[in-house]
């Protein structure tokens, strides 16, 4: 199993019982957390489910040569990146339950502060390792560069984990309040999922700025994000959901603000090739 007290204790997490805690204390829309500490936070994790998955090679190695007792399964595999169902599920959410409190409550105080942007991402993507290629990462550098703007609303951390009751409308509420929507573009895939096309949504609908972070480690790397949306993005109508009522719902919110099923694609596919890298915009290219 993870050590959570472990990677409560190196992130420097308050303790549970010193902490005075009403859903009601700070509101949802004032809840930043600084990217360079959920970096670190989530580095903890994935170092937590690296040194399992070692004890478990060790235990293997021992039953197969000494007839010992075969170990458990590793819930993380090392090289995943550590995405964001895992950290919620393994470990934030046994890590909050006693008061049952979101994260964000726990955050030292000097790392909070009110966000800057609102973070839509995929709960699929990597959270973050060692590649720039995950969403963490890709904030972490991007946002320190363009100013400041590394305070973060980010739904893991930000939205109690315990409660889950009217996520469409408080996000709605919350890309109102703050203003910017941000979309780490690791690949295409925030555009296949349900809840990113919702906050989408949602920025247009309030008139929130959208922008989109590319993490390209090179020059070479300008144009694959667009090339993977062109391929990859057929309709709105694909996206990804666990209810069907939900799907239906964001797609009935869709079809109602922009017309048609085919103008909210259209104005997905505007969107994308406004905002990403293309092949063009390599360095020898330029005049």
């Amino acid at each position: 199993m993870l050590d959570i007290a472990s990677i409560a204790r190196k992130s420097g997490l308050l303790e549970q019982d010193q902490v005075s805690w009403n859903d009601k204390d700070v509101p949802l829309h004032q809840r930043g957390v600084s990217a360079s500490w959920l970096v670190k936070f989530v580095h903890h994790v994935l170092d937590a489910g690296g040194e399992v998955a070692d004890q478990n090679e060790c235990d293997r190695l021992a039953s197969i040569r000494y007839d010992t007792p075969w170990p458990t399964s590793v819930a993380l595999n090392p090289n995943s990146g550590t995405p964001t169902g895992f950290v919620v599920n393994e470990v934030i959410v046994p890590l909050t339950n006693t008061r049952r409190l979101p994260l964000y409550a726990l955050v030292p105080e000097r790392y909070r502060r009110e966000p800057d942007v609102f973070i839509s991402h995929a709960w699929s993507n990597p959270l973050a390792e060692s590649a720039p290629a995950s969403t963490l990462c890709t904030l972490d550098s991007r946002l320190r560069s363009w100013g400041p703007r590394d305070f973060l609303w980010i739904d893991f951390a930000c939205y109690n984990q315990h409660y889950a009751e009217c996520i469409a409308d408080d996000m709605k509420d919350v890309i109102r309040a703050i203003g910017r929507l941000g979309i780490p573009m690791i690949n295409s895939v925030p555009f296949s999922r349900l809840w990113c096309l919702w906050e989408l949504l949602c920025a247009h609908v309030v008139g929130a700025s959208i922008e989109m972070y590319e993490a390209n480690s090179s020059a070479y790397d300008m144009g694959m994000i667009l090339d993977r949306f062109d391929y990859d993005f057929r309709s709105v109508e694909n996206a990804d959901t666990t209810l069907k009522a939900d799907k239906d719902n964001i797609l009935a919110a869709m079809e109602s603000t922009f017309g048609s099923i085919p103008q909210a694609d259209e104005y997905v596919r505007n969107l994308a090739k406004s905002m990403l890298s293309k092949h063009s915009d390599k360095p020898w290219n330029r005049a």
